[in-house]
């Protein structure tokens, strides 16, 4: 058993850089140096470092912006909170204000689904219309729809319970609102590492033809995982050939909710 990180900073006291327990950095990660930036593990922001790879990647990002030209793309957080356990079998993802743990504040609203029977547990904290805080076990892509609204704040509805819902509603016939078809190539299936549904169809016409293929190809699933469930679709829908799915392909189509089509939709301003 292991627990934590130690960075590894031999290189930056050699070099006489500011060390505490890591490189200490300041909002736009550059050290005492202003030519010499850290990110990630080694890197002690003055929010603290999470030792979670969202806050890696969110450092990255910023940093890429900074370099590139010369201003800081987006805003360090720090947070880095979306917490989703890499265990086969745990379906856990939790994020921001713990409902039960908070403080006594009229403003936040906490609306829970519990089915202890069932395995379930679902429940969301909300403040002036956003969602800033969420646990769910056992609810799989309401899991990774909750991520999708927590990091990009987007606007709830009037009644946030609706946010809940699809973990109940009964399974739909008929014609597909949610099929891979539906997505642009364009749009970021993993936002680690930047691939789009058109990078993965690329690879799968090039031999990729399983998931694992396609993370060796693109890096996708390898970052927070939590695109896994969405480039299992594709492949899938790939291998099927077409939109209409046999019956054992579409199981996994069943992992495209309309919240993520109304994203990439509003991300690549697709129709």
């Amino acid at each position: 058993m292991t627990t934590g990180t130690v960075p590894r900073t031999d290189l930056a006291v050699g070099s006489g850089l500011a060390v505490e327990r890591g490189i200490l950095v300041d909002e736009d990660l550059t050290t005492a140096d202003p030519r010499i930036h850290a990110i990630g593990d080694c890197a002690q922001p003055p929010c603290g470092a999470s030792g979670l790879v969202g806050q890696g990647w969110e450092q990255a990002h910023r940093l890429a912006g900074l370099l590139t030209s010369g201003t800081p793309t987006g805003v360090t957080t720090g947070v880095g909170d979306v917490v989703r356990p890499k265990t086969a079998g745990v379906d856990l993802v939790t994020m921001g204000v713990c409902g039960s743990g908070r403080a006594d504040d009229p403003a936040l609203r906490v609306v829970r689904l519990s089915d202890p029977s069932a395995g379930r547990h679902l429940e969301i904290v909300v403040r002036d219309g956003r969602l800033v805080g969420a646990t769910a076990v056992g609810a799989g892509r309401i899991g990774t729809d909750l991520v999708t609204t927590y990091t990009r704040q987007t606007p709830l509805p009037a009644d946030p319970a609706q946010l809940l819902l699809p973990a109940i509603a009964p399974a739909t016939s008929g014609t597909r609102r949610d099929s891979p078809s539906l997505i642009p190539d364009r749009a970021t299936i993993c936002r680690c590492n930047g691939v789009t549904k058109g990078d993965i169809r690329a690879e799968f016409a090039s031999g990729a033809t399983t998931v694992e293929q396609v993370a060796e190809a693109t890096g996708a699933t390898t970052g927070c995982g939590g695109c896994t469930d969405a480039v299992c679709g594709i492949v899938d829908w790939l291998r099927a050939g077409d939109a209409s799915s046999p019956s054992g392909t579409a199981s996994r189509e069943d992992r495209f909710t309309q919240a993520k089509h109304e994203q990439d939709r509003a991300e690549t301003g697709a129709p």
